[in-house]
């Protein structure tokens, strides 16, 4: 997210996520607290078997803004998609190495997000500071 882009919804990113089973996080948070984008791609339409696909190449950096209004709360989601070694490249650049990634799964899940069950959305790791090489 670059500079400046957060403060416009600042006060609707409070509200989207104070408003408990507002979205799907609700059915990861309890994954996230015991061991963060808006997908990369859409469902073909809305069965709840529909395939899911990839706007672009999984590859390709791509920026991202969506904006979503659900029982009153708008939220708009901005940033960029990203594959996974991009995140490991940078971590190691910066002197880090991975020591756990997870995916985690829904503990519970409403209807509404029952497709969004074959998905990850949610990519949780630890790094910690790399010792110097000798």
């Amino acid at each position: 997210m670059a500079a400046g882009e957060w403060e416009p919804d600042a006060e609707h990113w409070v509200r989207w996520a104070r408003t408990p089973d507002h979205d799907a996080y609700w059915s990861y948070r309890d994954g996230f607290f015991e061991s963060v984008v808006p997908p990369a791609g859409r469902f073909a339409d809305d069965a709840p078997e529909a395939p899911f696909t990839l706007r672009r190449s999984y590859f390709e950096k791509e920026r991202v803004e969506d904006t979503v209004e659900r029982a009153g709360l708008p939220m708009t989601f901005r940033g960029w998609t990203y594959a996974l070694e991009d995140y490991a490249v940078a971590l190691e650049a910066a002197g880090f190495h991975i020591e756990t990634l997870r995916e985690p799964r829904p503990s519970h899940m409403k209807p509404r997000y029952e497709r969004w069950s074959r998905v990850p959305l949610f990519l949780l790791f630890r790094a910690a500071k790399s010792a110097p090489r000798s």
